[in-house]
């Protein structure tokens, strides 16, 4: 059998198996069993001089010409398939495949190259959880190039949660290792128990006890993965490659922002239900969002004064963004502060410190961008970021606070601002719209976002 033949037998052999996986993306995808060590003797040193390079279609198993490769080249006897291909990132993620020397379509003799798609094998190291099969990592092979759904095929046990989102826009066309933070939604949320008590709250010159009951109070602002995972979407404009986090930080785990009040309360609705507890928040007199119509964008908004009607199920066991005061009361560290049953003047001026570099990431040292929860020190009740890192939306309708003791204060009836509390990472001390202390307050419209608006959620404790 001449030597043309053999290549011909070979290849076809490579293209047939090629053809045979119907599914591009599984692991069995085909390969012949051949073993090439030398592809062609001295007659092609004359006659194949010109390469034509092709590559196999990720889809239906025909090789396509690559005609930005073709040149005139001499490759000596016994030159390796391996040794031919080219340099060039069009050939990066494929492998050489086989060979064949025949004429072209002008009669010249032509060393035609073919390659395949790699099969890559990606290697997603687990931190925080094992996977089902007890193991700190999860692997997954396929094709290069192939839209492989990481995000459903990886294994990452029952009950767990991938703390990572921004999978590769396109895989590297080597096997490759990516870390995965995974915890439960409920180490997600990182609640601590807050025992009901009073604070102190000055108005017009007087001092004023303002009570909570107890509740339990997200440790660190709402996770731009816990978000992610809850509502499918990042809206968030700290994220991707431009705005990447300060060095040894985890993208993922920066605060959600750029939310408004109205999807924060749609955001602890779905949480309530992917948790089974009893959602909090109704509209037209339902708790199912998808009967609630489009969130509201601007003023002008058809469904806005549906969404303002908003109803909060005071005892219901869902999660739901604090009250103003209980937000204040957490802030301050609860009972647990040292000085919160004497006068407020004595009390920390920022979340658990007098140092506002101490507990928060603000304009003198954020670098104008927000930063991965839970780095500064926590208050008195291991509550972070309090005073800074993104604005927190409140509950309440804006007013005027009552001059009087007040039990369980829930704000105005109705209005056109909600407040929010705490600073952000663009706001300083002696800013000219707040500060960051624990007792200056800020309002907007409700349908507003930046990127220095998140938010943390609660929920009722049993007394």
């Amino acid at each position: 059998m001449g030597i043309r033949k053999i290549f011909f037998v070979l290849f076809t052999v490579i293209l047939i198996v090629s053809c045979k996986s119907t599914d591009p993306l599984v692991s069995e995808h085909g390969k012949a069993s051949v073993s090439f060590k030398q592809y062609y003797k001295s007659e092609a040193d004359n006659s194949a001089e010109r390469a034509r390079y092709y590559a196999a279609s990720l889809t239906e198993g025909v090789y396509d010409e690559i005609p930005e490769l073709m040149e005139e080249a001499h490759f000596p006897s016994g030159t390796t398939i391996a040794k031919m291909a080219r340099d060039s990132e069009l050939l990066k993620g494929f492998e050489p495949g086989g060979l064949l020397v025949e004429a072209d379509d002008d009669g010249v003799m032509c060393l035609k190259v073919y390659y395949e798609r790699k099969t890559i094998t990606l290697t997603f190291n687990l931190e925080g959880g094992v996977n089902s099969k007890g193991m700190d990592f999860s692997r997954l092979t396929g094709l290069y190039g192939a839209p492989l759904d990481v995000e459903k095929s990886l294994d990452i046990g029952t009950c767990y949660f991938a703390r990572i989102m921004h999978w590769p826009e396109t895989y590297p066309a080597e096997d490759a290792s990516f870390t995965v933070l995974i915890d439960s939604l409920k180490g997600m949320i990182s609640e601590t128990d807050v025992n009901g008590g009073y604070f102190i709250r000055v108005v017009d010159g007087k001092e004023y006890k303002v009570e909570v009951r107890p509740l339990q109070v997200g440790a660190t602002e709402v996770t731009q993965v816990l978000y992610y995972d809850v509502m499918g979407v990042n809206p968030s404009h700290f994220q991707g490659k431009v705005r990447v986090p300060a060095e040894g930080e985890i993208a993922d785990l920066r605060p959600v922002e750029n939310v408004s009040w109205f999807e924060a309360i749609l955001f602890c609705n779905k949480l309530s239900v992917k948790e089974g507890l009893e959602p909090v928040y109704l509209i037209a007199s339902s708790s199912d969002p998808s009967y609630w119509g489009e969130i509201p964008e601007d003023e002008e908004s058809e469904t806005l004064s549906v969404w303002n009607k908003v109803i909060m199920k005071k005892d219901a066991s869902g999660y739901r963004l604090p009250t103003e005061a209980e937000w204040e009361f957490a802030a301050r560290g609860g009972m647990s502060s040292r000085s919160k049953v004497s006068e407020s003047s004595s009390d920390f001026e920022f979340s658990g410190s007098d140092s506002l570099d101490e507990t928060a990431w603000f304009l003198d040292n954020s670098d104008s961008k927000t930063h991965q929860v839970g780095l500064k020190k926590a208050n008195e009740m291991g509550l972070y970021d309090m005073s800074g890192n993104v604005y927190e939306w409140c509950w309440d309708w804006y007013e005027d606070y009552i001059s009087e003791d007040v039990a369980n204060p829930v704000g105005g009836y109705s209005g056109d601002y909600r407040v929010k509390r705490g600073g952000c990472y663009y706001t300083g001390l002696h800013s000219d719209d707040m500060s960051c202390s624990v007792d200056m307050r800020s309002t907007n419209a409700p349908y507003k976002r930046t990127s220095g608006y998140g938010f943390r959620v609660v929920r009722n404790l049993e007394e």
